[in-house]
């Protein structure tokens, strides 16, 4: 896995970038970078801390969680709440997300 400490601002952003990148503003959302993950990527069950929030800018990546598995491919996007144990599975070909973490406030 790779991950870019921001998008390529060399690629137009596409209208399903410009809608994502304006919900996370909205959101408060200012951790967004770039993940790109091998063809055979797969993890192990995981949690994080945080919010996750994702964009499928290509390729395509099943998410699973204990309600089941569901198949992001290229424009979709995906919310994973804090503490939700997951995997992510790519589906045979390089994938690229643009992700965003949103940690909850502290006491």
């Amino acid at each position: 896995m790779e991950i870019k400490a921001g998008p390529d601002q060399t690629k137009p952003q596409t209208k399903a970038e410009a809608a994502f990148r304006t919900r996370l503003a909205e959101l408060g959302v200012v951790d967004v970078f770039e993940v790109v993950w091998k063809p055979d990527h797969a993890t192990q069950p995981h949690t994080h801390e945080f919010r996750a929030y994702g964009l499928v800018t290509e390729g395509s990546f099943t998410l699973t969680t204990p309600s089941g598995a569901q198949r992001i491919d290229a424009g979709g996007t995906f919310e994973l709440a804090p503490g939700i144990e997951h995997t992510e599975t790519v589906n045979g070909v390089a994938t690229t997300v643009l992700a965003a973490r949103l940690y909850p406030p502290r006491p």
